[in-house]
């Protein structure tokens, strides 16, 4: 009766230590799953902060009047009213 109770005992330990376990091992694959979410949003922050800083820059230029207005002459081929416009092309 008593070896009965000592395997019993033994069968319950080893069952919470498995149990244990299980939850252990389910919790650092959360853990990792998490890492690389963070990861990926943490990279997906540093190009939106570069593509930020880069509007903020192209808004500065553009708030020159002089800025925009070489801008859109080169972009447009705009001239003012009594200027001639001459177009260059490049020989191949």
């Amino acid at each position: 009766m008593r070896e009965w109770k000592i395997w019993t005992a033994a069968g319950a330990v080893t069952l919470v230590l498995v149990l244990v376990l299980i939850g252990v091992f389910n919790r650092y694959r959360e853990y990792r799953s998490d890492n690389e979410v963070r990861s990926a949003l943490e990279a997906q922050v540093l190009q939106l902060q570069d593509e930020n800083s880069k509007i903020a820059e192209d808004v500065e230029y553009y708030s020159n009047t002089d800025n925009l207005e070489k801008e859109l002459r080169a972009r447009f081929n705009l001239k003012e009213p009594g200027e001639k416009l001459l177009i260059i092309v490049p020989e191949e």
